[in-house]
């Protein structure tokens, strides 16, 4: 075995150690041995972490204010069949849409108000900024923007359904707003 071969592959467990520690100094990485990751691996995940912050921070931190004008409007759910419609002068609608898989589903309306502020509601100690009520529901949801989206995020017990749920919407352009 000649020198060259010898330090191009190590040939126990001290000596992979000892170039992954010497490695990681180097380029001022912490090592990971306990793990049983290979720090190329690490490496690769931190390059990918990195490269997904790049891409995702100016989408997130160029987000619109949330205010009543920028809030007004028709909401579609973005993976279901539900219609928010935030109109002017607070009035407020919630449709679902018929389920076609389901027969005789008509689907229905609800309409009600909304408001907007700071702290306009609460549950407990948590305060929620927008407050829905429609028909005998009564929401309290911590709104905002995360790049297109619209996240509602309820601050009552989590529903699987109706106007309370927590949603994920986008603007729904094709649909007149009232």
């Amino acid at each position: 075995m000649n020198w060259a071969s010898r330090k191009c592959r190590p040939n126990n467990r001290s000596e992979v150690r000892a170039l992954r520690a010497r490695l990681a100094k180097a380029m001022h990485l912490r090592s990971r041995p306990n793990r049983g990751v290979p720090l190329e691996k690490t490496m690769n995940h931190r390059l990918l972490l990195l490269s997904l912050c790049a891409l995702i921070a100016p989408s997130v931190f160029s987000a619109q204010p949330m205010t009543v004008e920028s809030l007004t409007g028709s909401w579609k759910e973005k993976s279901g069949n539900a219609i928010y419609i935030f109109g002017d002068a607070y009035n407020f609608e919630y449709h679902l849409a018929p389920n076609p898989r389901v027969q005789k589903d008509l689907g229905f309306v609800q309409k009600g108000i909304w408001t907007l502020s700071t702290e306009n509601c609460s549950v407990g100690q948590a305060k929620g900024n927008l407050y829905i009520q429609a028909g005998t529901d009564r929401c309290c949801h911590n709104a905002y923007f995360l790049g297109e989206n619209l996240v509602l995020t309820a601050l009552a017990p989590p529903t699987f359904g109706g106007v309370c749920s927590d949603r994920v919407l986008i603007r729904d352009t094709g649909r007149r707003e009232s």
